[in-house]
């Protein structure tokens, strides 16, 4: 059984219309429908807080699209059938975005707060799922201190976002 922690923007991503995809984006976006594909195909087990702050997300971005797309397809999965799609992880809060178990790394403690739970949820499970990540370049740049902790990031482009970082950071 494989299960994942995946970045609502893997299902944002997908979910664009193709002629709201910047043009550096497409080969990105298509990468995130197959990851989507297959991820339903292989029966993968989705790792999410049982506080539903992953879970809102997906809802959110499903309901913002407003038209039938990979994101319905992707949150039609994970809500069927819950006992066998969805893992919950309990996370306990000590503050909006601070965990109890969490990496004791000062690289992460100072990540981007929100994404912060995708982090707590893939420490918090026993075999530690990767986090699968799209678009957001951020991540490039605590893939080691995620490793240093038994973390697995996979990016759906790695070319894509070491590019985007490239040029974020120059």
């Amino acid at each position: 059984m494989k299960y994942y922690v995946i970045d609502a923007n893997v299902m944002l991503l997908a979910g664009t219309r193709i002629a709201d995809v910047p043009d550096d984006q497409i080969n990105c976006w298509r990468k995130c429908i197959d990851f989507i594909h297959e991820v339903c195909y292989l029966q993968a087990v989705i790792v999410v807080d049982d506080g539903w702050e992953i879970l809102g997300e997906y809802r959110d971005i499903k309901t913002i699209q407003g038209y039938p797309n990979y994101s319905d397809n992707f949150f039609r999965y994970v809500m069927t059938d819950q006992s066998r799609h969805l893992c919950f992880i309990h996370l306990v809060k000590n503050g909006e975005y601070e965990f109890a178990s969490y990496p004791d790394s000062e690289e992460l403690r100072r990540f981007d707060p929100p994404d912060r739970k995708y982090i707590a949820v893939s420490y918090n499970h026993e075999e530690h799922p990767p986090i699968v990540e799209a678009a957001d370049s951020k991540w490039w740049g605590i893939k080691e201190a995620l490793h240093e902790n038994d973390i697995e990031l996979v990016f759906v482009d790695e070319e894509y976002i070491r590019k985007k970082y490239r040029e974020k950071m120059s």
